[in-house]
């Protein structure tokens, strides 16, 4: 194979192999290696982002972790032994594959997770990394911000239940007014009854359900008064008739 090749491997601590092969006439008579130590990878991470970052190797007992790996390379392994003990008495292995996971350690709160080194994910063979990141900072202003949301929330609710108070009770007096003026009319006070429902309110904008049935109201009083003009004029006519009925039938005695 003439092109070159990376390995990655793990006795005790990590190294990346590089391995060129050098060709004379076409052939290849030995090959070039260039090896680095995962060290400085994890080194250069953490200078980079501040984030923590380890290797996980495989081992078939781990006296430090209940995990079946150990720590090959760790920057701030004292700082993170605690969190480490916590989240491998807590959690599986497995779990970590599946999702990132937020510990809480010493009052703060650090998100952990691991991924294969390797670019096939598929397999999930180690050497793994573990990436240990303090989202303290990001959790604090998510609950403030979460606070600051709910303040305005219940606000909210208060000055909508606030405002829906003061509509029901400028109805209801609208309501009230006119069941106080209906007995008007069955007193045949027409006027009296235009007078109490008629006037609309300053406070009232534009028209509603209310409004509308106040005028159905004045509308049904102008035709009951009109009803009452009528009979009375009525009435009238039948006693004029049966007063000039009455004053023919003396004059033909």
């Amino acid at each position: 194979k003439e092109a070159p090749d990376h390995q990655i491997i793990c006795p005790d601590t990590c190294f990346q192999f590089v391995m060129i092969p050098v060709m004379e006439n076409s052939e290849i008579i030995g090959t070039f290696g260039v090896s680095r130590s995962f060290a400085n990878t994890v080194i250069d991470y953490n200078r980079a982002t501040g984030s923590d970052l380890g290797v996980l190797v495989s081992v078939e007992q781990s006296l430090r972790f209940n995990w079946p790996y150990r720590l090959s390379a760790m920057t701030h392994l004292d700082r993170n032994k605690t969190i480490l003990d916590i989240a491998t008495q807590g959690y599986s292995f497995a779990e970590f594959l599946q999702q990132r996971k937020v510990i809480s350690a010493n009052g703060q709160a650090f998100e952990i997770s691991v991924f294969p080194v390797n670019k096939d994910i598929d397999k999930q063979e180690p050497p793994f990394f573990l990436m240990i990141d303090d989202v303290s900072r990001e959790l604090q202003a998510v609950n403030e911000n979460l606070q600051t949301i709910w303040l305005y929330g219940v606000f909210s609710l208060v000055l909508s239940l606030g405002l829906l108070l003061v509509v029901l009770f400028f109805s209801l007096r609208r309501v009230i007014k006119l069941s106080d003026a209906l007995p008007l009319l069955a007193k045949h006070r027409y006027e009296d009854f235009r007078q109490l429902v008629g006037n609309k309110s300053h406070l009232s904008i534009g028209h509603d359900e209310l409004d509308l049935l106040n005028h159905t109201v004045s509308i049904l009083t102008d035709q009951l008064e009109g009803l009452e003009k009528d009979i009375k004029g009525n009435v009238c006519k039948l006693i004029e008739q049966g007063e000039e009925l009455t004053t023919e039938r003396d004059f033909i005695r």
